[in-house]
């Protein structure tokens, strides 16, 4: 269950990064930020479903 609240707490800190990684590619538009976007999406959905994970089993 520790590790559980460790997870959920990662994917939150990183959901909270997904508003300025996307604001900082709203304003330049270049392949970079949009990587950097797309990575922060799948580690915080990645990170939230082994969360769940840990909880169910």
């Amino acid at each position: 269950m520790l590790r559980a609240i460790g997870f959920l707490l990662f994917s939150l800190g990183y959901i909270l990064t997904i508003k300025k990684t996307y604001e900082n590619y709203k304003n330049e538009k270049n392949l970079e930020n949009l990587m950097e976007l797309i990575a922060s999406v799948l580690i915080s959905i990645g990170t939230l479903i082994l969360a769940i994970a840990y909880m169910i089993g």
